[in-house]
């Protein structure tokens, strides 16, 4: 028995998105957003304005975009889609996680420890349904990508929502998180088989390797990088040129 085929979207096709977060460059490869994106600049006032802290609590972060994208399965008799990964793109400012460490996050160590305790800030006092949180280090599951290191955190409700969060670090005071909702893989009843995860988290690791990210000093000030949304690269196919002699009538 043939085993089906999957068949993962091919990012270098796809639209290209540039962000200036507070002054580092974020710049990716992915279909076109869900919904409208209402901004690629977020500045210092973007965050005075959207954080207001109180003796107990931190506003939240700042929602940036949504996406999703396909996994086809491809069989001798049709193409089906097997689920599709919801990404959904959040700013964090350090303030946020509730940390006391000055409102900053120097190092991976402080991104780790912020990360747990935005979990149980979120879920500890959750009592009557199924949680899921980090709550110790050894919780959290790090990809290494192009040299970057993505934190994983699984979150969320069983029966619920359910999300695999992943966390980058950009300077100390901003934090990138992307939340993947694979509930359409394998529904939200319980915890996916580590293998079909494997599988599915191929495509999101793909994804992120198409994540380029610039400190400003690492910027050409003559040749600034391009924000916004743009149009996915086309390919150009060359006109065929008939060899029939042209005839005049």
């Amino acid at each position: 028995m043939t085993t089906p085929q999957l068949e993962w979207m091919n990012f270098e096709r796809q639209h290209d998105y540039g962000f200036n977060l507070g002054g580092v460059i974020v710049n990716l490869k992915g279909p076109a957003p869900d919904d409208p994106i209402n901004g690629f600049t977020i500045s210092d006032t973007d965050f005075s304005n959207a954080i207001t802290l109180s003796q107990q609590e931190a506003h939240g972060p700042i929602n940036l975009f949504d996406i999703s994208w396909p996994c086809e399965i491809q069989t001798p008799n049709s193409i089906e889609i097997q689920g599709s990964v919801l990404a959904t793109f959040k700013l964090f400012h350090s303030l946020e996680f509730g940390l006391p460490t000055q409102g900053k996050i120097r190092n991976q160590e402080d991104l780790q420890l912020a990360i747990i305790n935005l979990g149980k800030l979120c879920f500890e006092d959750e009592k009557d349904c199924t949680t899921f949180y980090p709550q110790s280090t050894s919780d959290l599951e790090s990809h290494s990508v192009n040299g970057r290191l993505w934190h994983e955190a699984l979150t969320g409700y069983l029966g619920g929502t359910m999300h695999h969060d992943l966390y980058t670090r950009l300077n100390d005071d901003l934090t990138l998180a992307i939340y993947i909702n694979l509930t359409t893989f394998w529904g939200n009843q319980k915890l996916p088989d580590p293998e079909h995860k494997r599988l599915v988290f191929e495509s999101i690791l793909d994804f992120l390797s198409h994540i380029q990210i610039l400190q400003p000093e690492d910027v050409d000030p003559d040749n600034p990088p391009i924000l916004g949304l743009h149009s996915p690269f086309r390919e150009e196919k060359p006109i065929e040129v008939s060899d029939v002699e042209d005839i005049g009538w």
